[in-house]
């Protein structure tokens, strides 16, 4: 199938997938996924939401993102595999690692994305949403986020309401992304959000 990129939506036959990071400069982080999802057309389109400070670390990730969805369109929400975040089990390992050599994340990318390609693993918990893919229509039936929220527990609240739903939400195995997460600061450091 062949792939046209048109901005920042990766169109492959009847999928939509819209890439969005959002910024917010009143700290209400919730009021700006909102806004950005508002744009998104059909609720059949998939947004995938990131964290500005995430970053892929293979060339096909679009691609292993868009057959995944494609293969499991009934899942409410897919995460990946990340090296440092509070959610125990969206790390690899299920520890924090505090390696800061980028070609150390590249080399655990390219196993996982080795090792399992496309393997799902189903998680019975809110997740942090560094990285999160859902459908329009699954932000709608969940309530959006909640904008009362300001800047935290605005993705364990949305992702709560998704498994309230009977939704899955899915871990796919085989992708990885670096995340800074304060890896200087600290993670107790809260000076992003002032």
């Amino acid at each position: 199938m062949a792939s046209k990129r048109k901005g920042n939506v990766k169109k492959m036959g009847d999928l939509n997938i819209y890439y969005f990071t959002p910024y917010s400069t009143s700290k209400n982080i919730a009021e700006e996924y909102n806004k950005y999802i508002e744009l998104v057309p059909n609720d059949d389109d998939w947004i995938c939401l990131l964290d500005a400070d995430i970053m892929f670390l293979t060339p096909d990730y679009g691609s292993q993102i868009y057959d995944t969805i494609s293969s499991h369109k009934d899942v409410g929400i897919f995460t990946c595999y990340t090296n440092r975040v509070g959610s125990p089990w969206q790390c690899h390992e299920g520890v924090i690692n505090k390696n800061d050599s980028i070609r150390n994340h590249h080399t655990i990318s390219r196993f996982l994305r080795k090792k399992h390609a496309y393997q799902l693993t189903n998680i019975k918990f809110p997740i942090s949403g560094y990285f999160m893919a859902f459908s329009k229509k699954t932000w709608k039936e969940a309530g959006k986020f909640n904008e009362s929220l300001g800047m935290l527990g605005v993705d364990t609240d949305f992702s709560l309401n998704v498994l309230k739903l009977g939704k899955k939400i899915a871990l796919m195995q085989g992708l990885y992304v670096f995340h800074y997460y304060r890896l200087v600061e600290g993670i107790d450091s809260t000076n992003h959000l002032k």
